[in-house]
């Protein structure tokens, strides 16, 4: 045979202590609904102390700029007439600075980046310029100032 050992656990679902207790959980979520239900319709009934708030904007700046770029589109189609699709220019600002002659540096073919710059001008750490320009005029006289010295000092370091 086997061997029946449920009967001797707790949560035996054939005790007649654990169906005693499974019939009165029943029961008292069965009035607990009832209550609940009984407030609701009593709350509905009453009016309510809190007015109701309308819409909240989290972004009122996302807005305004949604309504700028549809007057400005739709001026453009006014103009194009291209059958209700706005004309709106993908890359948004970056196009208009292309049409412009703007590129970013990185874009920018090597000699007009070394236009920029005098060829003599102080190196960085590694020897080699990051492209970026200086801040301010006193920014670029301390960097040549510190260039020109370690030259001086590798110089006398090599004689």
């Amino acid at each position: 045979g086997r061997l029946i050992i449920t009967t001797k656990k707790s949560y035996c679902p054939w005790n007649a202590a654990n169906v005693e207790r499974v019939l009165r959980d029943e029961r008292l979520e069965r009035e607990r609904l009832v209550r609940q239900q009984s407030e609701e319709n009593q709350s509905h009934n009453r009016p309510d102390k809190r007015e109701p708030q309308g819409h909240i904007n989290l972004f009122p700046e996302a807005r305004e700029a949604e309504i700028r770029l549809t007057q400005v589109n739709t001026n453009d189609v006014e103009k194009n007439d291209s059958n209700g699709i706005l004309n709106v220019p993908l890359g948004g600002d970056e196009s208009n600075n292309r049409k412009n002659g703007k590129v970013p540096f990185y874009m920018q073919a090597q000699s007009q980046q070394e236009e920029k710059y005098d060829k003599s001008s102080y190196l960085g750490i590694r020897g080699s310029r990051s492209g970026a320009a200086p801040a301010d005029e006193i920014t670029d006289t301390l960097m040549r100032d510190q260039f020109t010295s370690r030259e001086e000092y590798r110089k006398q370091k090599n004689d």
